[in-house]
């Protein structure tokens, strides 16, 4: 999306489009949750999948997962949804740990890399 938008940045100034983007991403990242769960479940011979954490608290989410564990008779264990945070905790700690290790920061405008180290 970051870079879509950063590619397309008209996109901002209609409302109704963004919202439509907005819903399509979505809905694609909720099916690509969906069916790699099951997958995965009745790959494994599993009876019973669990979903927790922040993206849980998503309502499309849950809905999905829930119609698609009753369709192929899985028992499904959602954690409430005021179990489900976010990774506030696990950052607050990381930031901790840099401070008290007095490692350097990174630039604001750093480019996001995925195999960043921790500490």
């Amino acid at each position: 999306m970051r870079y879509f938008l950063r590619d397309h940045p008209d996109l901002l100034n209609d409302t109704l489009r963004l919202r439509d983007l907005c819903a399509s991403v979505q809905v694609a990242i909720v099916d690509v949750l969906v069916t790699k769960t099951i997958r995965a479940a009745k790959r494994l011979h599993l009876g019973c999948v669990t979903a927790s954490g922040g993206v849980t608290c998503n309502r499309a989410l849950r809905q999905r997962l829930t119609a698609a564990c009753d369709r192929e008779r899985l028992r499904l264990l959602l954690a409430d949804k005021t179990l489900c945070t976010d990774n506030a905790a696990m950052i607050g700690i990381l930031a901790e740990r840099k401070l008290v290790l007095r490692a350097e920061a990174a630039a604001l405008d750093a480019e996001i890399l995925p195999n960043w180290a921790l500490v």
